[in-house]
């Protein structure tokens, strides 16, 4: 870099801006291409041996004699595509004729068409800014490899002791047809999902839209453990059907 720019044309202070364009010109029409080959080809003499190289220079410096076995580097891992599902969402919730809900979603960061309900987010990915006034408080178990787990009933206790104030509810979803759920004053509770309208197996639905009812449900003293909620979501119906949580429920590592 120092032979570099000892070597390029400068341009004087001061010049008018008619003697700039000029001095510019003429740096241009000097240029020769090639030029500055003999300035790169030090920096890249040593393709393939820049690990070599950096040990011994940094070993040198310790005064230590480096290991006889090669530098073996640490590949990266193959990008992941970024998640295109948000982690938040403003949550508006109607009531047909028979007073069942029907969820209604979109991102939390977009401008609401109407007045929402609540805010649901996911712990860990949503931005805090949501998870401060999230009324649903969810968790995917599973997706986070690697990450330090806890016992479900013990998760769904701390996020709620962490997030005090308003009626919240803190809920993991353990697969698209089996949840966990507990509203701050209550119990832990499962939630199995089922189909809705006589079909034969549940609708492809994102279960924590599923939960939004149910904690609404809860909200509103509707949600009995034992009676099945039917809930809409999109053109979709659902049955989620609410019971106590099992000690080897509450135990799930999460």
């Amino acid at each position: 870099m120092s032979a570099l720019l000892t070597g390029v044309p400068h341009l004087p202070p001061h010049l008018p801006g008619t003697g700039t364009a000029s001095h510019l010109a003429t740096a241009v029409r000097a240029h020769r291409p090639g030029s500055s080959r003999t300035l790169a080809a030090p920096a890249f003499a040593e393709q393939g041996r820049a690990l070599d190289r950096l040990r011994e220079t940094l070993y040198d410096l310790l005064d230590l004699t480096p290991p006889d076995r090669p530098v073996l580097p640490r590949l990266l891992p193959d990008p992941a595509p970024a998640p295109l599902a948000p982690a938040a969402f403003a949550v508006r919730i109607e009531y047909d004729d028979q007073g069942s809900p029907q969820v209604l979603r979109h991102p939390a960061h977009l401008v609401p068409p109407a007045p929402a309900h609540h805010l649901s987010a996911e712990v860990g990915t949503a931005h805090r800014r949501f998870t401060q006034s999230a009324a649903l408080l969810h968790r995917r178990a599973g997706e986070h490899p690697g990450a330090w787990t806890e016992p479900a009933g013990e998760w769904t206790l701390r996020t709620l002791a962490d997030h005090p104030g308003g009626h919240r509810t803190a809920a993991i979803v353990l697969s698209p047809t089996h949840c966990l759920l507990r509203a701050r004053s209550g119990p832990l509770l499962s939630v199995r999902l089922g189909p809705g309208d006589g079909a034969h197996r549940a609708a492809p639905v994102d279960p924590v839209a599923v939960l939004s009812a149910v904690h609404a449900a809860l909200l509103a003293g509707r949600g009995d453990p034992g009676t099945p909620l039917v809930c809409s979501v999109g053109p979709h119906k659902v049955v989620a059907h609410l019971a106590p949580a099992t000690a080897e429920e509450a135990a799930l590592p999460v």
